[in-house]
């Protein structure tokens, strides 16, 4: 039979052994809030005072990041991005609202197939219009981007505002945001330029603060859609032809025979 010594000691062991296993059971839901509050820290230094951006895809508008991403109601994947023959890209960034004068540079990035790595910028023409929905608040301004620079967290357009050309006021709320909608082209986009991407994104850099993506999606499909109007012309100019067409036919049998 056990003694009383030899079951105290037995005791003491199991109890120590528990609290050697809850431990680090303890440290790590005490660590956790505390990396918590790291990783949003950094995340509002990446985004700062853009607080998100979307873009317009053929289903709609894709709002939320992910592997796919969704559309606003957080359930439906994201189709291609669309380009319009007049607006470009389009979609919204939404601003912390009171930021006053700020100074932006947008443009789109892409993720070539096969080569990896981060996306990287798409050079170019680009033209940029701003609107709160009712009147336009910024633009059209056109700029220049280099192409091949990578679309990660650190690498932005440097401090000079001549990296920055697109130039904004964001008013003082409530609300605690004010949201703008763009129209972004590029000069001479064909979607066969993107046929070798995985997928694209729209950036927007902020002088001196921070920066947001859209979410990812794929790349323009097919041919971009011809505008309407000069269909319309077209259109007249052939029922014309054809109505001239068929009145001289019409004419033909009532013209006098000359005489033999």
């Amino acid at each position: 039979m056990p003694t009383r010594n030899a079951e105290s000691v037995s005791t003491n062991l199991f109890v120590r052994g528990n609290r050697q296993m809850r431990a680090p059971f303890r440290r790590f839901f005490v660590a956790l809030p505390i990396a918590a509050i790291l990783v949003f820290s950094l995340a509002a230094i990446a985004s700062a005072n853009i607080v998100s951006k979307t873009i317009n895809v053929d289903n709609g508008e894709c709002v939320f990041s992910g592997n796919p991403p969704h559309l606003g109601d957080g359930v439906t994947p994201c189709g291609a991005a669309v380009y319009d023959p007049v607006n470009g890209f389009t979609g919204h960034i939404t601003f912390v609202s009171g930021e006053g004068a700020i100074h932006l540079n947008d443009f789109i990035c892409e993720n070539v197939s096969g080569v990896g790595g981060p996306f990287t910028r798409v050079g170019g023409s680009y033209t940029l219009t701003l609107s709160d929905g009712v009147v336009v608040v910024s633009g059209p301004t056109t700029y220049s981007v280099t192409g091949g620079a990578d679309c990660t967290d650190g690498n932005i357009g440097g401090t000079t505002a001549a990296n920055y050309p697109v130039a904004l006021t964001v008013p003082d709320g409530p609300p605690a945001t004010y949201t703008v909608s763009y129209s972004l082209t590029l000069a001479g986009f064909d979607p066969a330029n993107f046929t070798g991407d995985n997928s694209i994104l729209n950036r927007t850099e902020e002088l001196n603060d921070g920066h947001t993506n859209s979410p990812s999606v794929a790349p323009p499909q097919g041919t971009p859609p011809v505008p309407e109007a000069p269909l319309t012309v077209l259109l007249v100019l052939t029922g014309g032809l054809g109505a001239a067409w068929f009145i001289s036919r019409r004419m033909r049998p009532s013209m006098p025979m000359a005489a033999a």
